[in-house]
C-alpha cells in the first residue's frame, strides 16, 4: 500500500512547489482548483499548520480516494480538479497537488485560496510603534496564533493551553508578540507586520481556522 493513503501528515518542503497561483472564492460557494499536473494519479494536499500538510485525497484515472471518510463530504476529486464545497472562512488555506516520480512525491504549482467576501475578515487598523491586540473570534483552552505576511506560506507564531505560558514557534517571537487566552498582542506595530492572522484550534488533530484578521497601517 503506498504510505500517502495511510499518513494523513507530511512535512512539505515549500522549495519543492512550483508557482503560487491565488483563486478567490464566495463564502458558500463551490470552487474548483486544477493541478498544474496532467498526471493519471494525482494527489491534493491541504497546509494546516506552516509547512505542514494533510493529505485530502488522490485520484487513479476515475476513481478517487480521499484518505479520511469525512474528507468525501467536504472535497470532491475528478482527474486533476480538487473541488471544495460550500466554502468557508476556514478553507482560506494554501493546497497542493503533487503526482510520484520514481517512488517521490513531485509537488505541482501552490494554490492559495482567498475568499473574497471582505465582510468575514475582519480589517483592523493599527498606527506606527503602538501596541495591536487581535482577538480571536473562538473561546477554547487552547489557541494556535498565525500569520500571512506579503503572500508567503501561513507561518505559526505560536501557542497558549489555558493558564499555561505560551509556546512560541521561534525564539525571537517571545519579545515580538504576547499571547494570552484567546488574545495575541502585536508589540510596537511596524509597516512589516501589516497582513493576515489567524487563530485556530485542534478538532480530533484537525486545525480548525477562525476569522481572519487582516492589520493594515492606519489610525
Amino acid at each position: 500500500m503506498d504510505l500517502l493513503s495511510v499518513v494523513l501528515l507530511t512535512v512539505l518542503a515549500c522549495s519543492e512547489a512550483q508557482n503560487m497561483i491565488n483563486v478567490t472564492g464566495e463564502l458558500g460557494q463551490d470552487v474548483p482548483l486544477t493541478c498544474s499536473f496532467s498526471s493519471p494519479d494525482i494527489f491534493w494536499f491541504m497546509e494546516v499548520q506552516n509547512r505542514i500538510s494533510a493529505g485530502i485525497g488522490r485520484t487513479y484515472s476515475s476513481v478517487p480516494t480521499y484518505f479520511s471518510p469525512d474528507l468525501e463530504t467536504k472535497y470532491s476529486i475528478s482527474e486533476k480538479k480538487l473541488l471544495v464545497r460550500n466554502l468557508s472562512a476556514e478553507d482560506s488555506r494554501f493546497y497542493f497537488c503533487g503526482r510520484k516520480d520514481d517512488g517521490r512525491t513531485v509537488y505541482g504549482d501552490t494554490i492559495r485560496l482567498i475568499i473574497s467576501d471582505a465582510q468575514n475578515v475582519m480589517e483592523l487598523k493599527a498606527e506606527l510603534g503602538q501596541d495591536v491586540t487581535l482577538t480571536c473570534s473562538f473561546s477554547h483552552p487552547e489557541i494556535f496564533w498565525y500569520m500571512e505576511i506579503n503572500n508567503k506560506p501561513r507561518l505559526g507564531i505560536g501557542s497558549t493551553y489555558a493558564s499555561s505560558f505560551p509556546t512560541f514557534s521561534s525564539p525571537g517571537f517571545g519579545s515580538r508578540y504576547s499571547l494570552v487566552e484567546n488574545k495575541l498582542l502585536i508589540r510596537n506595530f511596524s509597516v512589516e507586520d501589516g497582513g493576515l492572522y489567524f487563530c485556530g484550534k485542534k478538532i480530533r488533530g484537525a486545525m480548525i481556522y477562525g476569522e481572519p484578521i487582516r492589520v493594515v497601517p492606519g489610525k
